[in-house]
């Protein structure tokens, strides 16, 4: 596994896991079903696409993790991004060294029944919704605030790449 420098937002894993207490969970697009995949010790499912690509691609966080395949709507993923919550460090490992790493994990997971998008009723969906989109604007946020974190130059590069997300309506 090698370290990558990116900010973990604090709502991250409550917006990627909402039902998981987990202490490590990776994260890779599926291009098959053109999906994020979140994979825990208790093993993989699908996650929030718009939480992935707006931690992804956020300005404080791009740099560290453009020349990584960790999948795209194009190319497979041939690596994973590891989360270690509890130390709050990324990793990113080859995805079979990722896979076999959670297969050696304990499940801290206190889950007591898993609900997949198809059993949310319509009412349960669009308020899941609403506060998946109120978290990424927070998260979105929490990590513009991030910045000053950045070298000189990466910073500047950022602070540019922020101004024209700005410019475009917000897009991610």
């Amino acid at each position: 596994m090698k370290p990558v420098n990116v900010e973990l937002p604090p709502q991250l894993r409550g917006l990627v896991l909402s039902d998981s207490q987990e202490r490590y969970f990776g994260l890779h697009w599926a291009t098959d079903r053109d999906e994020l995949w979140v994979t825990t010790p208790r093993g993989t499912r699908v996650g929030s696409h718009r939480v992935y690509l707006a931690f992804h691609n956020h300005p404080r966080n791009f740099p560290a993790l453009r020349d990584h395949k960790l999948g795209s709507s194009d190319q497979a993923a041939q690596e994973m991004l590891i989360l270690d919550w509890q130390e709050r460090l990324a990793y990113v490992a080859a995805l079979t060294a990722a896979q076999a790493f959670f297969s050696q994990q304990p499940s801290s997971d206190r889950l007591v029944s898993e609900q997949t998008s198809q059993g949310l009723t319509l009412a349960a969906a669009l308020v899941r919704l609403d506060q998946e989109a109120r978290g990424v604007e927070e998260m979105s946020r929490w990590l513009d605030d991030q910045m000053y974190s950045l070298p000189c130059q990466d910073r500047e590069r950022a602070q540019v790449a922020l101004l024209l997300r700005r410019l475009q309506g917000g897009a991610v």
